[in-house]
Parts: C-alpha cells; sequence; structure tokens
C-alpha cells in the first residue's frame, strides 16, 4: 500500500526559556500511497474526501543517554522545568523501571498509547471524539491497521539500525530495549498488536544480545532463531512474550 520515498532521521530540542533543554530522536518517513481504488471509493464515501498521495510517518523517542538520566533522576526531587520536558518522553520511570508510555498522535494527541517507548503520528482516521482510532468502520480500520504495520516496520528498521551501530552494546543496551519494549497497548490491545506484526513482519530474524559462553564478559549479536534465551534481563525487557 505504501512505497517508501524518503526517511530521513533528526535532533529535535525541546528547551525551556533560560532552563534546561531536551533532545529527542525525530524521524519523517515520506510514501506514495498505492491503493486499490474500489476500496479508496469506500474511504470517500466514509470520509467526504480523498486519502491524500503521499503520506507521512512520524516517531518520536529518547536516545540512550537521554533513557539513562531518565532512570537516575527522581522527578518527585526534580525541578518543574525538568518534570516539564520528562512529561514529553515516551518513557516513564516507576520504582527505577522504564515504562514505555508512547503515545498516538492524529494532530493532536489521543488517549491511546502505542505500546512502546515511541510517539507516533501519520495519517491515521480517529474516532469522532478524536480521542482513539476508528476500529469499528471495516474499511476504516483496515486503513488504520495498514498504517500501524508500516509504522512497525519502519520502528524494525530504526532497532536494526540502533543495534549494529552500537558500539558499546554492554554499556547502553537496557537503555536501548527500553524504548522497544513492547507492552499492552490500552485502552485497545490491537493498536499495539498491530504496531507489533509489523515489526516481526520482515522475513528476517531479529537481533538479539546474547553470551555465547555461559562465563563471557561480553555479549554479541545472534539471530533470534539461533539463541537460547534465559535468564536475560535484556531480552526479558525487549520482548515480554513466550518465544
Amino acid at each position: 500500500m505504501l512505497l517508501l520515498n524518503s526517511f530521513v532521521q533528526t535532533e529535535q530540542t525541546f528547551s525551556i526559556a533560560n532552563g534546561p533543554s531536551i533532545t529527542l530522536m525525530h524521524i519523517d518517513v515520506n510514501a506514495k500511497l498505492n491503493i486499490d481504488e474500489e476500496f479508496h471509493n469506500q474511504i470517500r464515501r466514509i470520509l467526504k474526501k480523498s486519502l491524500p498521495s503521499n503520506v507521512r510517518i512520524q516517531l518520536l523517542y529518547a536516545p540512550s543517554d537521554v533513557v539513562s538520566q531518565l532512570r537516575n533522576i527522581s522527578l518527585n526531587d526534580a525541578h518543574l522545568e525538568t518534570q516539564i520536558l520528562h512529561s514529553l518522553l515516551p518513557l516513564k520511570c516507576h520504582e527505577n523501571q522504564i515504562i514505555p508510555s508512547g503515545l498516538v498522535f492524529i494532530g493532536l494527541g489521543t488517549q491511546q498509547t502505542t505500546g512502546l517507548g515511541m510517539h507516533v503520528f501519520s495519517h491515521l482516521v480517529p474516532t469522532v471524539e478524536r480521542e482513539n482510532l476508528d476500529m469499528q468502520d471495516p474499511h476504516l480500520e483496515k486503513w488504520n491497521k495498514e498504517l500501524l504495520s508500516a509504522m512497525g516496520q519502519v520502528v524494525r528498521f530504526i532497532y536494526n539500525q540502533s543495534i549494529f551501530d552500537n558500539d558499546q552494546l554492554n554499556h547502553s543496551l537496557s537503555a536501548q530495549f527500553a524504548t522497544f519494549s513492547f507492552q499492552t497497548s490500552v485502552p485497545n490491545n490491537k493498536i499495539g498488536l498491530t504496531l507489533l506484526n509489523g515489526f516481526f513482519a520482515s522475513q528476517e530474524n531479529v537481533l538479539v544480545p546474547v553470551k555465547q559462553q555461559t562465563l563471557a564478559s561480553r555479549l554479541t549479536l545472534s539471530e533470534s532463531s539461533k539463541a537460547f534465551l534465559a535468564y536475560s534481563q535484556y531480552i526479558h525487557s525487549f520482548l515480554s512474550l513466550p518465544l
């Protein structure tokens, strides 16, 4: 349905005048829409307008250093400016545990979480109240699911890129995995599941960090189908599902 035109990754800094600032990673994907005309006509009938010829997918997430800082800072003791900036993060810290708290945005924010540590935005179709995605009408549900699945594939690309680019695999891994830790999305758990399905849509194995030997001092990357995963704090936080 979507043909990739461009993928741009930039840093986006949020700051308070004469105060602190925080820098997040911003992904902007532009794709050409390739859609069945009959299905498009059904969407036109419902929305009273055509779908855009080009679709944008935007993601916002925290780099590893920001995640590490979040774990070390108590928001109860932090200054008001710091609390305001941290409220922008798609992650929360509770009892020293990093919890994914990304939200779905449709222009403005909705009440729907993504189930992972990223805020997401695209041409999703909301309910009349604009508080959630329309998953009732079968045509709108199909459109929203296609976009969410595409987002999941973009998340997978970012994960692969971050794993390959990580020069300090043993030092910042837990901070990296906090962003990609899939949890149940609320109030609609189908949103997170669709993102998760998109993440695993690739035929290639997910690379996971493991110890090749029990007494090994360093972690190495291995294909998920070849790795025996047991008693690993990293894989549990990354994927809390039975393999």
